[in-house]
């Protein structure tokens, strides 16, 4: 199926009411779940990444994602046409959220459990279980409502969850839960990271978080203090230090991570085209420093970008990624809807590159890839 024009989904509507606050011990129901008022007023990132285990990944730029995961997985019998997001469950398996509304969990058969982790591995599935049917009973088989869900899931079985202003939550960080109860503020995006590091963005525009020393180079950038260009999306990758990708609200793509330099290359080109599409929609103009062989080069996007690929190129590209697999484990959560295109795609064993976002002069986030 060939992209369309637009890059961000349409928007759901509704009306405001109290929002409910998270449990840190079983999901929350709440009679205010249809309410979509809250999403009305906030951003919505055109951008979904997800971080798997053993370099596997998910991203959604507009309407095309690529999905790098295993051949031993169920994916390919569900017809999915357009997956939304993507949150893998590390080894236990996969929920995936469909363009009719279906919810599907399902669990990987390969996953080998040692004597002495059954009891911490049966806990484990009966905590997504109950997050399955949380947002199984939230989205009620509507596939507007997928694109209301904002989770993350980070290590030892804990997560959060927001579909409208409904929310959930499992065995946060303290820290994070001291913040949640403080702030006068909605909890609208939450990030789980490494070591029980976070990030959470609230209704209001502010912002906090602990990355723990486990991100330095994202510490070190202004992503999350900017006030104009303020992130709306964020993923820290809880199974690696100092890999992360962000989206800033005009529509920025920030990332650090060590692939292969195809996959280096695959990403480049989506998030490349992504923001050039943004800056001839909105009409902006920003910049980035994108890294190659060593030499930090500007690229400039403005009305007057032209797309980085036809829509003939796209198309050739979803058809050879199609072809490609890995031979591990699939293990993931994911929410879809209807119309788009995907591709699967196959990590190789070349040289690792390191992809870096970093802030550039003007005060603009920037995507760096060393290839």
């Amino acid at each position: 199926m060939m992209p369309e024009d637009h890059d961000t989904p349409p928007t759901p509507s509704g009306d405001g009411t109290t929002p409910t606050q998270p449990s840190d011990d079983t999901p929350t129901s709440s009679s205010d779940k249809n309410d979509a008022s809250l999403d009305r007023t906030l951003p919505m990132s055109g951008v979904n990444f997800a971080f798997g285990p053993q370099s596997w990944y998910w991203i959604r730029c507009g309407v095309r994602y690529r999905f790098v995961r295993s051949t031993a997985s169920v994916w390919g019998n569900l017809k999915m046409d357009n997956p939304y997001w993507v949150a893998f469950k590390h080894d236990t398996g996969f929920m995936i959220r469909g363009d009719d509304g279906r919810v599907v969990h399902s669990w990987n058969d390969g996953h080998l459990v040692r004597a002495d982790q059954v009891d911490s591995f049966i806990e484990t599935r009966n905590t997504y279980s109950r997050l399955h049917d949380w947002i199984s009973d939230q989205v009620q088989s509507d596939p507007e409502k997928v694109l209301q869900v904002s989770l993350s899931i980070g290590p030892k079985g804990s997560y959060f969850a927001r579909c409208g202003t409904a929310l959930t939550s499992h065995a946060l960080p303290k820290d994070l839960q001291k913040a949640l109860k403080e702030s006068g503020s909605y909890p609208v995006r939450i990030a789980l990271g490494k070591n029980d590091a976070w990030f959470v963005s609230f209704a209001d525009g502010s912002r906090k978080w602990n990355l723990r020393h486990v991100y330095p180079s994202l510490a070190i950038t202004n992503v999350f203090t900017d006030s104009t260009n303020i992130p709306i999306f964020v993923a820290l990758n809880p199974y690696v230090e100092d890999e992360w990708f962000i989206v800033q609200k005009n529509g920025t793509c920030n990332f650090r991570m060590t692939w292969s330099k195809d996959e280096a290359r695959e990403l480049r080109k989506m998030t490349d085209t992504y923001m050039r599409g943004r800056a001839i929609r909105d009409g902006s103009s920003f910049s980035t420093m994108l890294e190659v062989d060593g030499t930090l080069k500007e690229n400039r996007y403005s009305p007057n970008s032209r797309p980085q690929e036809s829509r003939i190129e796209a198309m050739l590209a979803t058809i050879r990624g199609r072809t490609r697999s890995m031979k591990n484990g699939d293990v993931a959560l994911v929410g879809a809807v209807a119309g788009g295109t995907g591709v699967v795609a196959k990590l190789v064993g070349q040289p690792t590159f390191r992809a870096v976002g970093v802030a550039a002069s003007t005060g603009i986030g920037a995507a760096a890839v060393s290839l």
